[in-house]
């Protein structure tokens, strides 16, 4: 059985050392037991819909953006690690934390997620630098590089078979092997070659692929409108000192943004996608407007991170959090299928999921097993198909 991931670790981040680190801690049953009276000072304005509105005006544009994004991640998070670090002398950072703010939004909005995705050689080449300066485990990769795979799945012709079966092999290499450059820039040569030898129609064009929401393992993520749903949460039924989230397929964030620095909410957000879970991090794991207030102000720098983010498969989190943790429940689940780990699929069985072909649904174990992670009351918000 997997260890369970310790709770005071949920929140640990690179933030400075906090003695006393209690502001970060999941809050305890303990607390839910205290007879309190139905004041939520901590909940005192209103949970409105986050400002970040994600829009593109065509494919084009999407596509440039989106793999614009994932190009800036790692420089974005060096920044911003180094500006953490520089917390405790913040004075004279004001125009840097507000700099940091409009790149983190700027981020965020960029980000599109693959699903619809067109299969491209910029994007391709995008996520192979992401995997290869990241060092993704395998699982991660499959995730990152189905567009890739999904297209060598297609018809080529018979001119062509050998140069595919090639790149096929090295493709397949990816999934697990050592990236290099040399290796890198060498399958991208190849790609373009064939590209060339397909002429006028090109390689993407031909095969007609794009990047659907099954392919990409449900990465299509939610519209920032969904926010709305968290105006049916009812507050007041909710006792204790802050409400415990879990997100089990957080995207880049969007349905967790208006929660995200609200003094009230304590999230755990999660997801395979590990381009996408880190965008998810570096846009929650401080707020750079209220930084650059407090050090222009000389105030006392708000520290505390209320949101943490795995990169685990929804499946795990079955074993890696403890029942009865959480006050609210919410997610868009992925509408596609999976194996668990061994061992799992009896436990899966035993509470009535339906085993198909491709595994297990995504959707309905979020729907019928997550929910044991909720305690006594707690609610679940989920998106569903008609």
């Amino acid at each position: 059985m997997t260890e369970q991931l310790g709770l005071f670790s949920l929140l640990d981040g690179p933030l400075l050392q906090v003695k006393d680190p209690s502001p970060l801690f999941i809050k305890s049953t303990r607390i839910r037991e205290e007879k309190e009276a139905e004041v939520y000072p901590f909940l005192s304005y209103r949970l409105s819909r986050s400002p970040w509105m994600t829009h593109f005006e065509g494919s084009g544009e999407r596509a440039e953006r989106h793999i614009s994004a994932v190009s800036r991640v790692p420089a974005i998070r060096s920044r911003l690690i180094e500006l953490i670090s520089k917390l405790k002398e913040c004075r004279g950072l004001y125009d840097e934390w507000m700099q940091m703010a409009a790149i983190q939004e700027g981020l965020y909005l960029d980000y599109s997620g693959e699903g619809g995705l067109a299969v491209s050689a910029d994007l391709i080449r995008a996520q192979l630098i992401y995997i290869r300066d990241r060092v993704v485990p395998a699982a991660q990769r499959k995730v990152l590089l189905a567009g890739l795979y999904a297209l060598f799945e297609s018809d080529f012709p018979p001119r062509v078979a050998s140069l595919v079966e090639s790149l096929r092999g090295q493709a397949d290499n990816f999934s697990s092997g050592e990236i290099s450059s040399a290796r890198m820039d060498y399958f991208l040569e190849g790609l373009n070659e064939l590209e060339e030898e397909l002429g006028d129609r090109g390689i993407f064009e031909s095969v007609g692929r794009a990047l659907n929401s099954d392919e990409g393992n449900g990465a299509y993520y939610s519209p920032e409108v969904f926010q709305h749903l968290l105006r049916l949460i009812p507050i007041s039924a909710i006792p204790g000192q802050e409400i415990n989230v879990l997100e089990p397929n957080v995207g880049k964030g969007s349905l967790i943004r208006p929660m995200v620095h609200h003094p009230g909410f304590l999230i755990v957000g999660n997801d395979l996608n590990p381009i996408s879970a880190e965008i998810a991090e570096i846009t929650t794991m401080v707020d750079p407007k209220a930084i650059a207030i407090a050090c222009q102000e000389g105030e006392s720098v708000p520290t505390s991170k209320n949101c943490a983010v795995f990169k685990h498969h929804a499946f795990d989190l079955m074993t890696l959090l403890p029942d009865h943790l959480f006050d609210l429940l919410i997610a868009n689940p992925p509408y596609t299928f999976d194996h668990p780990k061994s061992g799992f699929d009896k436990q899966f069985r035993a509470m009535g999921q339906a085993f198909g072909p491709q595994g297990f649904s995504l959707a309905a174990y979020t729907r019928q097993i997550l929910p044991m992670k909720l305690r006594e009351g707690g609610i679940s918000i989920l998106i569903t198909s008609a």
